[in-house]
């Protein structure tokens, strides 16, 4: 499994559970209180039954709060998902992110 983080660096892994981490990591630092992001499914293209690109954006419309107090400013971005069926279940092949600030 290969993830590229926000900073560009690419973290490449044969273990679960040491993406687990980098994703736990990265949610520890923010406040249980702070308010999920709007989404919104923009759209879903279905290539095959069994495969299909979807576009979705999201908002953080108050921003981040972080357990030391700080607040990350309100941000939006797109994602775009490569899914496909397998075994009656819908996975996630690709994950992009574009971010964008206000």
């Amino acid at each position: 499994m290969q993830v590229v983080d926000r900073f560009g660096v690419l973290h490449v892994s044969s273990e679960r559970s040491d993406i687990e981490k980098l994703w736990s990591d990265s949610f520890e630092v923010v406040a249980k209180n702070a308010a999920p992001p709007m989404i919104t499914i923009e759209g879903i293209r279905f290539l095959r039954p069994d495969l299909a690109v979807v576009q979705a954006s999201w908002r953080f419309t108050e921003g981040i709060l972080l357990v030391d107090g700080d607040r990350i400013p309100a941000f939006s971005g797109t994602d775009t998902f490569v899914v496909m069926k397998s075994q009656g279940r819908w996975l996630i092949a690709v994950h992009n992110i574009q971010e964008k600030r206000p």
